[in-house]
């Protein structure tokens, strides 16, 4: 059985607690800059699952819907 690496695990608490924050937050430009850190983790996310299961472009492209 595989076990997900520790880094993984902090990445996606990481973007479940800036999604958190950006309920909270009022400010439009704090808002966007949440938006951009949360984009991120789950692009970096993306990629490192990607990874794991050895996906081709083309299977990425099919996963991402495009």
């Amino acid at each position: 059985m595989e076990t997900t690496p520790l880094w993984t695990d902090s990445r996606v608490a990481a973007n479940i607690r800036l999604n958190e924050i950006k309920t909270e937050v009022k400010l439009e430009s704090k808002i966007n800059q949440l938006q951009s850190k949360i984009d991120y983790c789950e692009d970096r996310i993306n990629q490192i699952v990607y990874q794991l299961y050895e996906l081709t472009q083309a299977e990425i492209k099919i996963v991402e819907g495009k």
